[in-house]
C-alpha cells in the first residue's frame, strides 16, 4: 500500500511504458529463460525462496494426491505494477469527476479481476507455470484505452494529469 501511494504514474503512456515492459519480461523469464539458463529460472527461483513477495493462491480447479490443496504463486509484481495503473485510473477519474460505477477504476480493477482469473483457470486446468502479466496487462490496459476511446479521452490520458504532483488518491 505505502509503494502504490508514494509512486505515482503521471499518464496512460508511462503505464503503457512500465505494463508492456513487465509483460515481455515475465514471458521472458517463465518461457525462454530455460533455453539460456537450462532451467525455468521464474519457476526455480519462485518455488525456492519462501520470501515475502510472493502470495500462495489455492487452486480450486485442481487438487493433489489424495485430496490435497494445491497451490499457485502470485508475485508481489503481479499485484503492485497493475495496481499502479489502478491508482492513476483512480485519479483520472477524481480529475474527470467520473461516478465511481461507470470509472476507469472500476473497468480496470474488473479487468484485472478477469486476467487473474484466467490465469488461475490455465494453470489449475494445464499445471503448467504462467507469467501472470500475460493476462494482466491487457485485462487492465485494454479496457482502459478502449474507455478512453469511447470517451474521447484517450490523447488526455495519454498525456497524464499535469496537476496532480501533490493531489491525494480519493478514497474508494
Amino acid at each position: 500500500v505505502f509503494f502504490l501511494t508514494s509512486i505515482r504514474l503521471s499518464s496512460l503512456m508511462v503505464a503503457s511504458a512500465l505494463l508492456i515492459l513487465a509483460f515481455f519480461y515475465d514471458i521472458f523469464w517463465v518461457f525462454l529463460s530455460s533455453a539460456f539458463f537450462g532451467k525455468n529460472v521464474m519457476v526455480t527461483v519462485a518455488t525456492g525462496l519462501d520470501v515475502p513477495i510472493k502470495i500462495l493462491v489455492p487452486l480450486v480447479l485442481s487438487s493433489g494426491a489424495a485430496g490435497e490443496m494445491q497451490f499457485t504463486l502470485i508475485g508481489l509484481g503481479d499485484i503492485v505494477l497493475p495496481g499502479l495503473l489502478l491508482c492513476f485510473a483512480l485519479r483520472f477519474d477524481a480529475a474527470k469527476g467520473a461516478d465511481q460505477t461507470r470509472s476507469y477504476f472500476a473497468c480496470c480493477m474488473a479487468g484485472y479481476c478477469v486476467g487473474l482469473t484466467i490465469c488461475e483457470i490455465v494453470v489449475g486446468s494445464f499445471h503448467l507455470a504462467q507469467p501472470a502479466m500475460i493476462y494482466l496487462v491487457p485485462g487492465t490496459l485494454v479496457p482502459f484505452a478502449v474507455l478512453a476511446s469511447m470517451r474521447g479521452e484517450l490523447q488526455e490520458a495519454w498525456d497524464g494529469l499535469k496537476s496532480d504532483t501533490h493531489a491525494p488518491i480519493p478514497d474508494v
